[in-house]
């Protein structure tokens, strides 16, 4: 007759060893196989070594912009310039209208309504502008085309003056171009050269990168592709900004209004 209990009893040792095997393998590994782990394990780290240099090269930047310069704000010129001179044209069918030749001269510390300010000359074409602020870049005064206006009232026409005696700045900052400067390549934007010269800006000079860039969609509109050419100044590591901005062939005939803009001259503080 089956005894069941009997069964259980001698089976159960070898259904534990038969887990135990299971579970933790055959036995321990022979030395070839330990040593063919450690090569393994080797040649990934080896190999997760060179993917990261060949990202960090493929990913390094044509120009370094540590110490970006991008005037909008009297604040902005005051800290870091006493003199520039840029000029700036819209291009249209390829041909530059409406061209803009702006000084901007710091003049210095005047007293004006009781107080210690520095007086702000710019000029555009022809016309002058003075302007005096405080150390906080706040106008106390202002003249236009002859025309005194005290601090309580200069801020509206100031605003308005400085927005287009900066508009190239503003561009430069609505698009974005020292993020562009940093990467080369993301969608709808794709390097296609990068060329240097040493460049003079009145007493000063710099090294200057251009870029030559071709946008498309997403960063433009469906038929509105075409190449951008940005020079980076770099004034001997102690600042960028962006000295040049022009447009490939592709945009001659179009009837398309787009900025051009070029650096004359640097005075830094």
């Amino acid at each position: 007759m089956f005894n069941v209990k009997r069964w259980i009893g001698m089976m159960l040792p070898l259904l534990i060893l038969f887990l135990l095997v299971g579970a933790f393998g055959c036995g321990a590994p022979s030395e070839e196989e330990v040593v063919d782990e450690e090569v393994t394990e080797e040649e990934e780290v080896v190999d997760e070594e060179e993917t990261a240099a060949e990202e960090e090269e493929e990913e390094e930047p044509p120009v370094s912009v540590e110490e970006w310069e991008n005037p909008t704000e009297l604040v902005d010129v005051l800290d870091r310039f006493k003199e520039l001179e840029w000029t700036w044209a819209k291009l249209e069918n390829g041909q530059k209208t409406d061209s803009k030749n702006i000084t901007f001269r710091n003049e210095g510390p005047e007293s004006v309504a009781g107080e210690e300010a520095d007086l702000l000359v710019f000029t555009e074409n022809e016309d002058e502008f003075r302007i005096w602020v405080d150390e906080n870049g706040n106008a106390v005064q202002a003249e236009f085309g002859g025309e005194v206006i005290p601090g309580q009232f200069v801020q509206e026409p100031l605003n308005a003056a400085l927005k287009g005696f900066f508009l190239p700045f503003w561009t430069v900052e609505e698009m974005g171009i020292r993020e562009f400067a940093q990467g080369y390549s993301q969608p709808g934007y794709n390097l296609r050269d990068v060329s240097t010269e040493r460049k003079d800006f009145g007493d000063v000079s710099a090294e200057v990168t251009r870029l030559e860039v071709y946008l498309e969609p997403p960063l433009t509109q469906e038929g509105k592709e075409g190449t951008v050419i940005w020079g980076i100044g770099d004034f001997d590591g102690e600042f960028q900004m962006l000295v040049e901005w022009d447009w490939g062939e592709e945009y001659a005939e179009r009837d398309d209004i787009m900025i051009t803009y070029e650096l004359n001259k640097v005075v830094p503080q």
